[in-house]
């Protein structure tokens, strides 16, 4: 049984720390244009508990994706269309100096992560994000899927029964599902010690209006079904011990 949650939101942003806000005013207003579909928003209030929980916690990146992404990995292969650990955009408008500043808060947020994790019992780590239905420059053609459940195929999975639970749970609410489908894996921190993760990513429809960035009146009701999956995860018997 899994004795902690560790919910990671690395893409609910839109922070621009000032000092950058006012090095490139044009490339500022590009970064925040592209924006409009990339950020995940709302995905901070969708998963995080109203209340605290002493079972679930929480990692979450405070700078926007569009300057440094946190989900990305060294060598990711995402750099090829610009979407390396620091987007190509970012570099282009504020230089290599800001590469490397990116790629320090990068290093920290690691850490720091990994030492949060450490420091947990049987965590399972879900791996927080949303999606549009209208195509990205990250998904070309999104398929006409609710929520798409991601995980990793080595010994970060969940076990399989735990998986397919959760994978009804959503079929049971009336929501149609995805394998590593748009998007797949799960994050993982090589830094920490081993730990099971597990991606969800909602499809915006299911919670936002998309045109005018404002939750939709679906919102409650989605978020009150992950708070509750959450208990299913703990209670949930046959999950393995990950230590």
């Amino acid at each position: 049984m899994y004795q902690n949650i560790v919910l990671h939101i690395p893409h609910n942003s839109v922070f621009i720390p000032e000092q950058l806000e006012n090095l490139n005013s044009k490339a500022i207003a590009t970064i925040r244009f592209n924006s409009f579909y990339l950020v995940d928003y709302h995905t901070l209030p969708l998963f995080l508990p109203t209340a605290a929980h002493p079972r679930i916690h929480s990692i979450v990146a405070p700078y926007t994706r569009m300057l440094v992404d946190m989900e990305r990995m060294p060598y990711d292969p995402l750099e090829a269309k610009g979407f390396g650990i620091v987007s190509q955009w970012a570099i282009d408008a504020l230089g290599e100096d800001f590469r490397q500043q990116a790629l320090a808060w990068y290093q920290q947020y690691h850490h720091l992560a990994a030492t949060k994790l450490d420091a947990l019992a049987s965590p399972l780590l879900i791996d927080c994000h949303s999606f549009s239905s209208h195509p990205t420059p990250l998904c070309l053609c999104p398929p006409d899927i609710d929520i798409c459940i991601g995980w990793n195929e080595d010994d970060t999975a969940p076990a399989p029964p735990l998986l397919d639970r959760i994978v009804s749970y959503f079929i049971d609410g009336g929501y149609s599902v995805g394998i590593n489908n748009p998007f797949s894996n799960s994050k993982t921190f090589p830094e920490a010690k081993a730990y099971h993760s597990l991606m969800i990513e909602i499809n915006k429809r299911c919670y936002m209006d998309e045109q005018t960035l404002n939750c939709s009146s679906n919102f409650a009701h989605l978020h009150d079904r992950l708070q509750r999956l959450y208990s299913v995860i703990m209670n949930y018997n046959s999950a393995p011990s990950c230590r």
